[in-house]
């Protein structure tokens, strides 16, 4: 876990690092799984995740006080001397300072060790929910576990805060209108959507909007998140403990999926807007 969290974007090794240590574990039909640590801030709820050997999970539910907290996405390292996973989940809103959590993971997927091609030392895979399913697989030799295994534990609220709104601005024969805006210590998302006939040019309907932020004279930049149609969120991982005040968001790029060449179209902007952050705004997603 630690390696992985290492390597992982700045928000998410603040996370690692101020995690709440747990130590605890299940073993259901001979699998034994444990949660090292866990983080929950106003955004994001993270949770590091131990197997023992080489295995992948396949997605967990994730309760807050009773509330369910949407996502779920894992990213994984395998080894066969045991693998970590790093699951992500969006916390729900109306959360405390503090709550009770329950996790629950209904099957993992064991590689058997007959097939010893992949290395321990190689990239984390990154895998959503349902990733993998009963003939879905790239590696013959997995075969499911199913479980429940369940973890309840507590954890504090790091806190956040959120600006919601409607401001638009035209730029390169496009509008650009910016919806939302959370910030919380290790994630900075902003919402989008646009208009306008350049966005014709492309022949798909997926697109990808990088922004800057600006705080305090700092810059959160590079985030960007496809979608499709004509709305977007900006994913930037890495956040601020002192979020409230003057905020300034620009977009500056439109790009169609680079996927599809000739297809590929550039809009430039940028788009620019001024927002005042509240230092108790819902940061939920």
């Amino acid at each position: 876990l630690d390696k992985m969290f290492r390597g992982a974007a700045p928000g998410d090794q603040l996370a690692w690092e101020r995690a709440t240590p747990l130590g605890l574990s299940d073993t259901v039909n001979g699998v034994t799984l444990g949660i090292e640590r866990a983080y929950m801030d106003g955004s994001q709820i993270v949770v590091g995740l131990t197997s023992d050997g080489y295995m992948y999970t396949a997605g967990a539910t994730l309760l807050v006080d009773g509330r369910d907290a949407p996502g779920g996405t894992v990213y994984t390292r395998p080894s066969w001397a045991g693998s970590a996973h790093r699951m992500v989940f969006q916390t729900p809103g109306g959360v405390g300072d503090h709550a009770s959590l329950e996790l629950v993971i209904p099957r993992i997927w064991r590689q058997e060790p007959d097939d010893r091609r992949r290395v321990d030392a190689e990239p984390s895979p990154v895998f959503s929910p349902n990733t993998f399913s009963s003939g879905g697989s790239s590696f013959p030799s997995q075969t499911p576990v199913r479980g429940p295994w369940r973890f309840q534990f507590a954890l504090e609220n790091h806190g956040g805060t959120g600006w919601r709104g409607e401001l638009s601005d035209h730029t390169a024969g496009v509008t650009m209108t910016l919806h939302r805006v959370v910030v919380s210590p290790t994630v900075i998302r902003a919402w989008v959507s646009w208009s306008g006939d350049p966005l014709r040019a492309s022949e798909d309907d997926v697109w990808s909007a990088s922004a800057t932020l600006v705080h305090d004279g700092e810059r959160f930049g590079g985030g960007g998140s496809s979608t499709t149609g004509n709305r977007g969120e900006v994913d930037i991982r890495r956040g601020s403990d002192d979020p409230a005040g003057s905020w300034t968001v620009r977009i500056d790029q439109l790009s169609s999926d680079p996927g599809y060449p000739p297809k590929h179209v550039t809009i430039e902007g940028p788009w620019v807007f001024h927002i005042e952050m509240p230092p108790d705004g819902d940061p939920s997603l």
